[in-house]
Order: C-alpha cells, then sequence, then structure tokens
C-alpha cells in the first residue's frame, strides 16, 4: 500500500506528464531544454573528473619504462654491494698494513650532524656557528667537514652552540699531502687575503715534489687534530719561495665555504 506523501508526489508527476504532452510541439520543446539546462552542470562535472581520469591514465608511465628502471636500480645495488665489499677488503689490508708498521688499527668515524646558524659579521668567510654545543659533547679542534671534503674545527664552544674556524683562517692550520706523491705541506689562507675563502695555500712542500694543477690534496694525519685522507681541494699552480728552499701551491677548495648549511663533526 502507498503511503500517501507517496501517491501524492506520483500524482504530481502524472499531471505534470499529461501537461507537456498537451502542450504545443513547440513549447514542449522549450520546457525540455529548460530541463535539461538544470543537469547540464552535473554532466559538466562528470565529463571532467571522466577526462581528468583519462589525462592521469595517459600520463603515467608505461609499465616496461617502470621494469626497466628497476633493473637499473637493482644494478646499481649490486654494484655498491660489490663496492662496498671491495672497500671493507681494502680496509683489512690497510689495517693489516698499519699492524705491520706498528700504528694502530683505523676506527670508524663518529659523526654528528649540525646546523649551520650563523657566520662571524667581520669575517663570514672564516667562521661560522652550528646549533650543537657542550650539551652534545662538542670540544674545541674536532674536525668539521662535508660529503664534499674539509670545512674546519671547533674553536669555541657554548652550552647551545659552537664556534667553528674555517679552513684557510689563521687559526686552523692543516697538515695536507698530495695525493698522488704523498709530499706534505701545510695548509694556510692564501698571502694577500682571499675574501671568498675559495683559495688557500699549501705551503712548505719539498723543493723536489712534483706539483701538477688538477692534483689532488687531502689531510695528511699529522698533528692529530684532522684524520688522514680528507678531501682539501685541488691544486691550482705551484711557485718556488724560500729561495727555492721549498714550493707554495695554490688550492682550491672542494667546499664552497660561502654557502654551507649543514655540516658533520666527527666526535670522538
Amino acid at each position: 500500500m502507498l503511503r500517501k506523501p507517496h501517491l501524492v508526489l506520483l500524482i504530481a508527476v502524472a499531471l505534470v506528464v499529461l501537461v507537456l504532452l498537451a502542450l504545443p510541439e513547440q513549447t514542449r520543446s522549450r520546457v525540455r531544454m529548460a530541463i535539461a539546462s538544470l543537469f547540464l552542470p552535473l554532466f559538466g562535472l562528470a565529463s571532467t573528473a571522466q577526462n581528468a581520469v583519462d589525462r592521469a591514465a595517459a600520463s603515467a608511465v608505461p609499465r616496461g619504462t617502470l621494469v626497466a628502471r628497476i633493473r637499473e636500480l637493482e644494478e646499481q645495488n649490486r654494484r655498491f654491494q660489490l663496492e662496498a665489499v671491495e672497500a671493507r677488503a681494502a680496509a683489512r689490508e690497510t689495517d693489516r698494513l698499519r699492524a705491520m708498521a706498528g700504528y694502530a688499527p683505523r676506527s670508524p668515524w663518529k659523526l654528528k650532524p649540525a646546523r649551520v646558524i650563523g657566520r662571524d659579521p667581520a669575517n663570514w668567510w672564516r667562521g661560522v656557528h652550528v646549533d650543537l654545543g657542550a650539551r652534545e659533547g662538542m670540544m674545541t679542534n674536532l674536525p668539521v667537514l662535508t660529503p664534499e671534503g674539509l670545512v674546519g674545527k671547533v674553536a669555541e664552544v657554548g652550552p647551545w652552540t659552537s664556534r667553528v674556524v674555517l679552513v684557510g683562517d689563521p687559526n686552523c692550520p692543516v697538515a695536507a699531502a698530495l695525493a698522488d706523491s704523498g709530499s706534505t705541506g701545510i695548509v694556510r689562507g692564501v698571502s694577500g687575503g682571499d675574501i671568498e675563502g675559495a683559495i688557500v695555500d699549501l705551503s712548505f712542500l719539498p723543493r723536489s715534489a712534483v706539483v701538477r694543477p688538477g692534483m689532488r690534496v687531502v689531510t695528511s694525519g699529522q698533528g692529530g687534530v684532522f684524520p688522514s685522507g680528507i678531501q682539501v681541494g685541488e691544486v691550482i699552480d705551484s711557485r718556488a719561495v724560500g729561495e727555492g728552499v721549498y714550493l707554495d701551491a695554490r688550492v682550491r677548495l672542494s667546499v664552497n665555504l660561502g654557502a654551507l648549511d649543514h655540516v658533520w663533526i666527527k666526535v670522538p
């Protein structure tokens, strides 16, 4: 049994249909268009949604491309694993040679990430402040670096922040060596200054040292502050100094000291 509201609605629909049928053809056509226009927004919305789905499907990466990419990543992963095995083997060989020479074996580095939060106003290219302090175990003379190479060392420590002197500052001499030959010297700021901090001097090289542009300069490990093997930069040129007693080489630093935002601090 139909309820009364439903019955009323059914009668109303029937009357509307009868009225439409009784209307002249031209009027009936205009009424149909008016009714259809009420539903156009919904149809447009549905069409837009369908078009969006179609575009998304068209822009999706083909399955073949994804499979090829996955295979490439798997191949890279296997290569990295092999390189890690090779690196571990080289490290074991190095430890063996160090033991034969009477040196203590290397220990893995412990690194703490730090964020650069400020610079010295007067000498912005010589020092930065980082957001680690004594509460995080910071001490003076801890080496500071990035994946690109050496940055400097911790010079002053506060409770929450520390000041880092950068490579090239007179207070941050670095014992360094030419990676190819092993000839050693001291890295210091260039005579006359370098306002961008991009170039330093590698001084006191033996006069017999072979120095060529492009040669890598790394920390030598002497002096006890910086461990050996950290990238410092590349040789630009060299010259004889001290009446030819030794050589100086200009070195372009590997790290852009003017654009530091994050660094790593080597802790004991």
